[in-house]
């Protein structure tokens, strides 16, 4: 298992945000991780990627701790993520995006940079021409020059998918990755996610609301409640939880299952 979260515990002055959460996230799998606002998602996903520590508990990445980290030195180590509220360098170009995202695998220090020496130019010019090629696997081939902000939000998505994974990090974090986008969108994204475990090899957890997207693509998925761990399984176990359709998923996914 390249990613093990073990009895984790979030406590914000006296709310437990979560409660001894423990998950493992296979190599290679798209996995899920839903749940009612407030259910502790993104504090999760925050102490994967190293904005939180935990209260206890703690986060293993291919056997070694990840939760004693800096989230810089996690991204070394091969956990990238996307944010539910897009941060990408608006005023850059879309082609600069995705150079910024591979700073992390270049060799020049900062000083070369600077100084604009024979090495920093040759790696520079090297990113570039790697970096378009990259965006052209994501549709983004004859986008690069625009600016990041005058891209359709769909797009502009996409473009944060594509940062994250240039980095070369094996394991990708998608925090909300549906949301805003409209049904053709979605469909897309869908395709997408496929691609960065199928033609990439990269395992994918996402954190989702929209459960058309999680039931079609995820393959297993954990399911939170306040803090706590209420069930986990295959899409076609969850869709039919009584516990999952009480606290989440609602009447429809009742009808569905009989209850």
């Amino acid at each position: 298992m390249p990613l093990e979260v073990t009895e984790i515990s979030m406590i914000f002055g006296g709310v437990v945000a979560l409660n001894k959460v423990s998950f493992s996230v296979g190599a290679g799998s798209i996995f899920g991780l839903i749940g009612p606002n407030g259910a502790g998602k993104t504090t999760m996903f925050n102490i994967i990627a190293g904005v939180f520590k935990p209260t206890s508990g703690s986060v293993l990445f291919d056997g070694r701790r990840l939760d004693t980290e800096s989230n810089y030195l996690r991204v070394k180590r091969g956990i990238s993520r996307t944010f539910q509220n897009i941060r990408l360098f608006q005023n850059m170009t879309v082609l600069e995006n995705i150079v910024v995202g591979m700073h992390t695998k270049l060799k020049s220090t900062l000083l070369e940079a600077l100084m604009s020496t024979p090495r920093w130019k040759a790696e520079e010019k090297k990113a570039r021409e790697e970096a378009a090629e990259f965006l052209k696997t994501f549709g983004l081939g004859g986008r690069m020059n625009d600016l990041a902000r005058s891209l359709p939000y769909g797009e502009q998505r996409i473009l944060e998918m594509a940062r994250a994974l240039v980095t070369g990090a094996p394991v990708i974090l998608l925090d909300e990755p549906a949301a805003g986008l409209n049904q053709v969108e979605s469909a897309r994204l869908i395709d997408l996610i496929r691609m960065i475990r199928e033609k990439m090899g990269r395992t994918v957890l996402l954190v989702e609301h929209d459960m058309s997207v999680v039931m079609d693509v995820c393959e297993y998925i954990v399911v939170l409640d306040h803090g706590v761990k209420i069930a986990e399984g295959l899409p076609s176990e969850i869709r039919k939880n009584k516990m999952v359709i009480e606290a989440y998923l609602g009447r429809q996914y009742a009808d569905e299952a009989g209850n």
